[in-house]
């Protein structure tokens, strides 16, 4: 028990049951309306999965899928009597997704508290590191790896930029991210251990955003490795 409001109850589990409580009670109020009610939430509910289904996709369903008329669906949305109610599902599903997680929101903001940057960089920067911190306390972890490799990106130029430090070019005239960890190790602002932890976070984000953003099963350790790194690039800032 770590609380000793509403006996001990978590507020993630009050959540969850005001969810269910509703539910109930809303399928209950269309059973009691009248004959036949339960047999027309059950289309309205059929017509909510299939847009929160299109909307996780962003594909429109065509006629692939199961026969299903996507023009009548959004006709339907609309419609003054089914649109609410459609909607209504809609919004049931996403707080059972979202709203009952509280728990473990708490648990990753905990986590990202014990490894917090001590400079403030630019405001590029900043904007990201947002994003990142928002995705990973709300659960959207495979976004985390894609959003730890543009914090990086963005912090290593900016950082590169702002202490005028060289990168030499490759053979096709690009500066690769390998060339830049190693000016910064050789100017002093990358320790070789960060340098390593940079290329690791890259070569993850590289791989979530090109070939498969649930590759990476350690999400947790690659936010912490990317805030290791921007500690170091930023040091000089404390």
């Amino acid at each position: 028990m770590w609380s000793a409001y509403q006996d001990g109850v978590s507020l993630a589990v009050m959540i969850a049951g005001t969810i269910d409580e509703y539910a109930s009670g809303r399928e209950a109020a269309w059973e009691e309306s009248e004959p036949g009610a339960a047999k027309a939430l059950a289309f309205v509910d059929a017509l909510a999965k299939q847009v929160l289904d299109a909307s996780d996709d962003l594909l429109a369903p065509g006629d692939a899928a199961g026969g299903v008329d996507w023009e009548a669906t959004l006709l339907l949305m609309n419609d003054e009597q089914l649109g609410a109610p459609i909607l209504e599902k809609i919004e049931i599903v996403l707080a059972e997704r979202f709203a009952a997680d509280t728990d473990r929101m708490a648990s990753r903001c905990k986590d990202i508290a014990r490894e917090l940057v001590r400079a403030h960089p630019n405001d590029a920067v900043m904007k990201f590191m947002r994003r990142l911190s928002r995705c990973y306390v709300a659960g959207f972890l495979p976004e985390c790896v894609m959003l730890s490799r543009a914090v990086l990106e963005n912090a290593v130029n900016d950082v590169l930029e702002n202490r005028r430090i060289d990168v030499p070019p490759d053979k096709d005239g690009k500066r690769t991210m390998t060339a830049k960890r190693r000016a910064l190790c050789k100017a002093g602002v990358l320790s070789d251990t960060r340098s390593r932890d940079a290329g690791t976070v890259w070569h993850r984000g590289n791989k979530a955003v090109h070939a498969d953003p649930h590759v990476t099963g350690e999400v947790w350790e690659t936010v912490r490795l990317t805030l290791s790194v921007l500690s170091e690039l930023y040091a000089a800032r404390t």
